[in-house]
């Protein structure tokens, strides 16, 4: 493989947003230059009978050797892997603890775990994560992005981009 860097996997809550991920990564791959070897799709079962829970998988390999994936929301597609994980949307997991058990081995060869999620109440495992690391009974870090701080940082000239709209201040302010 390359020089640097590590393989990444990514895990949201549902087939879909893998789909999205991967399609994500395949155009900034494209956009920064980067050279794609292929994209697949690979299922490890024949028949999917709940895609929130089947093992389901979408691979992006770069041609310096490494492996973007998106994965299920099964937890078990954490094992045998090594490099980053990614667990998104954290708080509407059905089985969080178990991902989180999963991908905590990826520390053991020296990769990396984060745990992201917008709000989605205080009765959730994630919720609970975000209350252990403030008493300090995790020894995680916590990092905070408010609505305003995204905009501030340029969120919705962002969307604005996308969208095709014209930035102003006052159209801001009124998405705000």
């Amino acid at each position: 493989k390359g020089a640097g860097g590590m393989d990444q996997h990514y895990m949201g809550y549902n087939q879909a947003m893998a789909a999205e991920f991967i399609g994500d990564c395949t155009f900034f791959a494209k956009a920064f230059g980067q050279a794609i070897g292929s994209v697949d799709v690979w299922r490890d079962v024949v028949l999917v009978k709940n895609e929130r829970r089947d093992i389901l998988r979408y691979k992006l390999h770069l041609d310096s050797g490494h492996r973007i994936e998106a994965l299920s929301s099964n937890p078990y597609n954490w094992r045998g892997k090594q490099g980053h994980a990614r667990i998104d949307e954290a708080a509407f997991h059905d089985n969080l603890r178990e991902v989180v058990k999963g991908a905590l081995a990826f520390r053991m060869w020296g990769g990396r775990v984060d745990i992201v999620s917008t709000y989605n109440g205080e009765n959730n495992d994630f919720a609970e994560y975000v209350r252990d690391i403030e008493a300090g009974k995790l020894p995680w870090s916590l990092h905070t992005v408010t609505f305003d701080s995204a905009l501030r940082a340029g969120f919705f000239k962002r969307v604005c981009l996308v969208r095709g709209l014209t930035w102003s201040k006052a159209a801001e302010v009124s998405y705000r």
